[in-house]
């Protein structure tokens, strides 16, 4: 029989993988009952082949085939014998410097991929006698991604899935800005739903030895598989600090990420947010025995609206008191939406106090704690707080918690302490007027706070409570802005509050939304909130927001403050949205504005703004050169198409086209470009989507600075307009990146490691020493060898002339010259082979299908 390869079998070897591989050589393979059997040896770049002479190009070609993650061991006595060993079989192979050549080619194909494992994880793959040195292994260069994307392909081939090209593209685009954080939220393909979804497999197990990458984002509902894919991750990766998986609503997976964070201690997670997920009890429990296992500082724990009950809170912070140098040192903890109620919050209480017995600092981590709607002990853990000598807070919100007499003291005392309290939230706590009037004395005697924020919405506090902390207003200072809507004060209590104001000299904004029933012959009250906003030295918001599903709007009782937009007011915010005004008070507004110098941003939809009212929107850049943000009215915009469908297409246009020149204008104005009344070129079309929420195709903007305190439940919803007409440049991203860590996290956090580019894995700590038995020696002296070499000889011929592309007809010349004796005694030695062939077919063929549809996880080591 030939020894070369035929075209049909060059053929059959291309059509492996589609390409042709990188190495091929004849060998020699011993069976289990010794017979000698010639073997094709086929290393493509993530697999080998094992291939049978005699069955090349036939139905049951390929004998053996796996991955090189697959490879556990090779294994070499003489230079020309290897044994390969991988996960369920062997290859125990002979020829002309087999142990030299194939050692070298696996070790180096098997490095490509695996270059950024850690020793822990690389098997001990090489083991050769004592007297040979290991071979060399190549430099790689990592990229800068530190190998991801090669390895991310070695994945899909491993778990037979096609490479997602545009996975790449958008991670290299990614990592071209220096970015490491792995969003997957901006990429098309994460919903599993979209055509062309990528399957996360193979991605976050090209993640698992990664040292790029830092920080990991993904909130799609459709991926609720992640939690534990990143299980696996953490089994071994060294590099990820941040973890961010809010809003997948998975329930799958928690306790196992909790168990591999705590069983791989060398994990550099300091931050996890699992909020709006059923992580439940259990998982919570796995995650604090991970942050308990920490011999380092753990800094951010976010797990709002997790399912968590009350005995499992008193489980998770008892825990985290059994570990002070890893939990002590949390710096943003939110457990809000939970039912934390009295068992979880003494456990909490008692985490707060040792706080202070167990950190010799006087200054501790914790800045932000946010326990809104927990069914809190509000007494007990504002005590807590106060004991706990936090004047580092930055950050408390306790509300939807009802408060008592003793909460209120002890909160007066927190704030009057802290020095950075900047965000003081407690919306629906059941505060009565004389409280707030305690609170704020608590802010104006306390340490100066810059631009802080007080939040005492919805806490139905009427016309007795404003008459009861009015005056306290009046001299109220270390308040930037004050959130008191939807308190029922009506026009009697808003009349008392708005005189406090025209003698106060420090708010910078107000909210005063829903606070008056529709119908309530506000105008006057109107005029005169108007006149003292604008003639305030120092206010320059005002939330005037409404709730039309509950009655409480102003409706054309606006008519006053929109008039007094005509002056030179200084105003820079205005929310009045939610007040269902219509065209005509609208068209009001659009006139007033044409002459404002001072508004930028004007919040307005659910106003039932008509066609008129967009078209007297557009017809305000004819002379305003001020105003550059102004969010989508979606819910207007909804409204119209719903209520004209024979037109809805001519309107949908006519709107589109109105909105192109308005965010034309907006942009314009920012760059103080000169207005143009020229017909827009580009349709913005107007969809209905199947919740009644307007989709704009044209670019759409997000507007990031307002500080909107008109934020609670029962004002109106202004979540629906999230797209905003303004002059930044478009923003398609759904999630910004999270924040650089802020400087109390310096102490604790480090730069991932470099990548080992460099770094030449030395092989030879790996060997294994071993002797055959003297019985083996003599077989081994005894053996022939002479025949396999001449054949060998014909074999190296063969593949050199494959390699170089050799031509049928060359092929044909080399039959011809073959000498005929060489090729009968070869034939004779085949036939005496053939029948033990048959006999083990049917087991040949079985394991080849069993070899095939295994696809288990690649090993670990």
């Amino acid at each position: 029989m030939s020894s070369e390869l035929s075209t049909g079998e060059k053929r059959f070897v291309f059509d492996l993988e589609g390409c042709d591989p990188d190495f091929i050589l004849w060998v020699k393979k011993t069976n289990k009952k010794d017979v000698v059997q010639d073997r094709l040896f086929v290393l493509t770049k993530y697999r080998i082949y094992s291939i049978k002479r005699n069955k090349v190009g036939g139905k049951k070609q390929v004998q053996r085939e796996s991955h090189l993650y697959n490879l556990v061991e090779i294994r070499t006595d003489d230079i020309d014998r290897v044994v390969l060993k991988f996960t369920t079989f062997s290859i125990d192979m002979t020829g002309g410097n087999i142990g030299i050549t194939i050692p070298k080619l696996l070790i180096n194909a098997f490095h490509r991929i695996s270059f950024t494992f850690s020793n822990e994880a690389l098997p001990n793959l090489l083991i050769l006698p004592p007297e040979r040195t290991a071979p060399e292994v190549d430099e790689i260069d990592p990229g800068q991604s530190h190998g991801f994307f090669e390895v991310y392909r070695a994945q899909c081939n491993y778990y037979d899935t096609p490479v997602n090209q545009d996975l790449i593209d958008y991670l290299e685009e990614t990592v071209s800005k220096g970015s490491r954080v792995f969003n997957l939220d901006d990429f098309a393909g994460i919903d599993r739903n979209s055509e062309g979804a990528v399957n996360l497999t193979p991605v976050l197990a090209a993640l698992r030895h990664n040292t790029f990458f830092d920080t990991f984002v993904c909130h799609n509902k459709t991926r609720k598989e992640i939690p534990l894919l990143l299980a696996d991750v953490f089994h071994h990766n060294r590099t990820l600090v941040r973890v961010d998986l809010s809003g997948i609503e998975s329930d799958d997976g928690w306790v196992q990420l909790g168990d591999a964070l705590k069983e791989n201690q060398t994990n550099q997670l300091v931050s996890l947010n699992c909020s709006d997920n059923r992580v439940s009890d259990k998982g919570m429990n796995s995650l604090a025995n991970a942050i308990r296992s920490f011999n380092r500082p753990f800094l951010e724990f976010i797990a709002s609206n997790v399912d968590l009950q009350s005995k499992g809170a008193s489980i998770f912070f008892r825990t985290l008191q059994s570990n002070y140098s890893s939990s002590g040192a949390i710096v943003h903890l939110d457990v809000s939406r939970n039912d934390l109620e009295k068992i979880g919050s003494e456990s909490l209480h008692d985490w707060i106090i040792l706080l202070n017995t167990s950190i010799p600092s006087p200054r501790k981590p914790l800045v932000h704690i946010n326990l809104e709607e927990t069914q809190l002990d509000t007494t007990k853990v504002t005590m807590a707080l106060k004991q706990g000598q936090l004047e580092s807070l930055e950050y408390i919100n306790l509300s939807g918690n009802k408060f008592t007499p003793e909460a209120v003291a002890n909160l007066c005392s927190i704030i009057a302490k802290c020095d950075s309290l900047a965000q003081i939230k407690l919306s629906k706590c059941s505060i009565t007027g004389d409280q707030v009037n305690n609170i704020l004395n608590a802010c104006t005697s306390g340490i100066q706070v810059h631009d802080r924020t007080l939040d005492l919405s919805s806490n139905n506090l009427e016309q007795k409570g404003a008459l009861s902390f009015a005056q306290t207003i009046k001299s109220s200072s270390n308040i930037a802005h004050l959130n008191l809507a939807n308190n029922s004060f009506r026009k009697k209590g808003i009349t008392f509050i708005v005189q406090a104001l025209e003698e106060n000299s420090t708010l910078q904004s107000i909210d005063l939304s829903s606070n008056f029933k529709s119908s309530s012959k506000a105008e006057p009250i109107v005029d005169h909130i108007a006149r003292t906003v604008h003639h305030h030295v120092s206010i320059r918001k005002l939330v005037l927001a409404g709730s039309v599903s509950k009655g409480f709007y102003l409706g054309k009782e606006l008519l006053p403050l929109v008039k007094s937009l005509v002056n030179d007011c200084k105003l820079v915010e205005l929310d009045i949205s939610g007040n269902n005004m219509g065209d005509d008070i609208c068209r009001e507004l659009f006139e007033s504005l044409k002459k404002n110098t001072c508004l930028k941003t004007l919040h307005l939809d659910n106003n039932s703004l008509g066609l008129a009212g967009f078209q007297a929107m557009k017809r305000t850049f004819t002379t305003n050169r001020t105003l550059i943000d102004i969010p989508v009215p979606t819910a207007d915009i909804t409204k119209i198409l719903n209520s004209n469908s024979k037109d809805k297409k001519q309107i949908n246009d006519k709107i589109g086209e109105i909105l192109a020149d308005v965010q034309t204008c907006l942009s314009n104005n920012k760059n103080g470009i000169a207005y143009t009344d020229i017909p827009s070129t580009t349709k913005t079309t107007v969809a209905i989507s199947s919740i009644s929420t307007p989709n704009f195709r044209a670019s759409t903007y997000h507007n990031s600075s307002s500080n909107n305190l008109g934020n609670s439940d029962d004002t109106y919803n202004r979540a629906a307009s999230t797209h905003n007409l303004s002059y930044s440049s478009p923003s398609p991203s759904t999630y910004a990146p999270p924040p650089p860590l802020p400087d109390v996290y310096a102490n604790h956090y480090q730069q991932p490691p470099p990548p080992p580019p460099q770094e030449t894995y030395d092989y030879s700590q790996q060997h294994q020493q071993y002797d055959y038995s003297q019985q083996q020696q003599q077989q081994q002296q005894q053996y022939d060898y002479s025949q396999q070499h001449t054949d060998q000889q014909q074999y190296d011929y063969q593949a050199q002339d494959y390699q170089e592309g050799a031509t049928t007809n060359d092929y044909d010349q080399q039959y011809q010259q073959q000498d005929y004796s060489q090729q009968q005694q070869y034939d004779d030695q085949q036939q005496q082979q053939q029948q033990y062939d048959d006999q083990q077919q049917h087991y040949d063929d079985q394991q080849q299908y069993e070899d095939e549809n295994r696809m288990p996880p690649p090993p670990e080591y």
